[in-house]
């Protein structure tokens, strides 16, 4: 499996983002906490702002963890995936509402296209939703202000597909290649990576865990659109 290559090296990469990534989101969240201490708490819009943004912070590291667990049971061979027919709207439905206030609290707009109906895919739920929100983080850190972030459904064939979408800068051919490496960042990023750097690389893996296929289309100035195809059940009609 590609995750087991250059394992030492990666852990101490992983250990170096995920200290980073504490630090930056405790040292947020105390300083919201100050704040409302110190007399936001008073003014009812204020109040809210911080604690949401308290929750963001709190929720990407969250997920940052969980990244870090699923790469170590990828690298042992341990991690369990469970498939079954789903609902692919019930498992949409909470993640789309997490990240829209987000998205807009951004300056961003939010755009959401499924069909009526949905074929249910052959997927884990979990790793799915896991899937669908290292997406949706990395579409809202490449996202320039004004932006656009788009999620579609529909049908292929025997494959029913999720594409997030998001308007800005792309990526070269030389980024599109590596895309899906482990710590990769495009250079619209800057110097110094928000997450771990797991994210996309652990879609791909658990997309293709659960029988499909990850994968990404771009170019320059025509932003990023991230495809999840996944097989529907051989009985379904």
């Amino acid at each position: 499996m590609r995750v087991r290559k250059n394992a030492d090296r990666q852990n101490g990469e992983i250990l170096t983002r995920l200290t980073h990534k504490v630090a930056r989101t405790t040292g947020a969240c105390r300083s919201a906490a100050h704040a409302l201490l110190n007399g936001a708490d008073q003014d009812p819009e204020l109040r809210r702002e911080l604690l949401a943004g308290i929750d963001e912070e709190l929720y990407e590291l969250e997920l940052a963890v969980e990244n870090v667990s699923v790469w170590r049971a990828l690298e042992l061979n341990t991690l369990t995936v469970h498939r079954r027919p789903l609902d692919l709207k019930t498992i949409l439905a909470p993640v789309l509402t997490r990240w829209q206030p987000v998205s807009e609290q951004k300056g961003l707009r939010w755009q959401v296209e499924l069909p009526n109906y949905l074929p249910a895919p052959l997927a884990a739920a979990d790793r799915l939703t896991q899937v669908l929100n290292n997406l949706l983080v990395n579409a809202l850190d490449y996202t320039p202000s004004a932006g656009e972030i788009r999620v579609r459904a529909g049908v292929e064939g025997r494959e029913v597909w999720i594409e997030i979408s998001n308007t800005g800068p792309g990526l070269s051919a030389e980024e599109l290649a590596r895309v899906f490496e482990p710590f990769f960042s495009s250079v619209h990023q800057g110097r110094f990576p928000q997450g771990v750097g797991l994210g996309l690389a652990i879609a791909r893996e658990l997309v293709e865990l659960q029988g499909g296929r990850l994968t990404v289309d771009s170019g320059p100035a025509q932003g990023v659109s991230f495809r999840i195809s996944l097989p529907r059940p051989a009985s379904s009609a």
